[in-house]
């Protein structure tokens, strides 16, 4: 079943379970696939977080019964899972710039979420400066470098910044580099506890030939053998990210699936002294 499908089966399920108290587990499972694995296939596919999607289509739904029913704000907001009249109110607030009361008076129905339907041929394939056809490799990762949590409504270049300068003050004490000249960006998700959204790390490394002696203050991972379909990306952001080209355009419409067990991409660069986001680098997909 390829990963349109399995997001649809979540997003019906959804859907047919909004009034009910629904764990990130319970969703993931519709899709045959792990809350971290899940959680970015959901995002690379309709661009929204899964708890994010969830509360905006109940804040949605509220919103139509609040101008169709004359039931009472708090009798609504509690049939959609929110455990409180002010807690309803502000979370609906939050969504439509209004309280919920001022709301039904107003009789707008234009800023209403609609169930999202997934159909992979409305994809439009633009070449522009894309390589459309990514080289198919298997490859292990032995990696030592620095990694953190990355807040993406925070100041998250910032924080990528500070990582790269941790791992590059520390160059001269890794051994065995594999090439001195490359760096590695590892972008992935982690579990953050049961029903909790993972958190997404980002790994700045080098490769290395062996893990015998790990400098003070840095990490090691090694990352499993995968097939990966490789990019040259020219620009931060054309291939990987959610809106990218591999995740939106290649990936729908090819005969691959994300391998599960590798839970990210990797930005692979060629010169470890330019690493800016305007700088061409390849982008490895964990395939299977």
């Amino acid at each position: 079943m390829d990963y349109f499908l399995r997001v649809q089966r979540a997003i019906d399920f959804i859907e047919e379970n909004l009034k009910e108290d629904i764990s990130l587990e319970e969703i993931s499972n519709q899709a045959y696939s792990s809350v971290s694995h899940f959680y970015r296939m959901f995002q690379i596919t309709t661009g929204s977080s899964i708890k994010g999607y969830v509360q905006n289509r109940r804040l949605s739904q509220a919103a139509y019964e609040l101008l169709t029913t004359e039931k009472r704000v708090i009798d609504i907001g509690l049939d959609y899972q929110f455990n409180g009249e002010e807690t309803f109110i502000r979370a609906f607030t939050k969504v439509f710039g209004i309280t919920p009361g001022k709301y039904r008076k107003s009789g707008n129905v234009d800023d209403l979420l609609t169930k999202i339907t997934l159909n992979k041929h409305d994809i439009i394939l633009k070449k522009g400066d894309v390589d459309m056809e990514p080289k198919f490799i298997k490859k292990e990762f032995k990696l030592i470098g620095v990694e953190g949590e990355v807040n993406f409504s925070g100041n998250f270049v910032k924080t990528i910044d500070s990582l790269q300068k941790e791992l590059f003050d520390k160059l001269d004490s890794i051994r065995d580099i594999n090439n001195t000249n490359a760096f590695i960006a590892y972008w992935y998700y982690k579990s953050n506890g049961t029903n909790k959204e993972p958190l997404c790390y980002y790994f700045a490394a080098v490769e290395v030939d062996n893990m015998e002696s790990i400098p003070k203050g840095l990490v090691s991972k090694i990352i499993p053998e995968s097939n990966y379909a490789v990019f040259n990306e020219k620009r931060r952001g054309e291939i990987a990210g959610p809106n990218g080209y591999a995740y939106k355009v290649w990936l729908p419409t090819s005969d691959k699936e994300l391998n599960e067990h590798i839970p990210g991409d990797f930005e692979v660069y060629s010169d470890i002294n330019n690493i800016g986001a305007d700088t061409p680098c390849e982008i490895y997909i964990p395939i299977k």
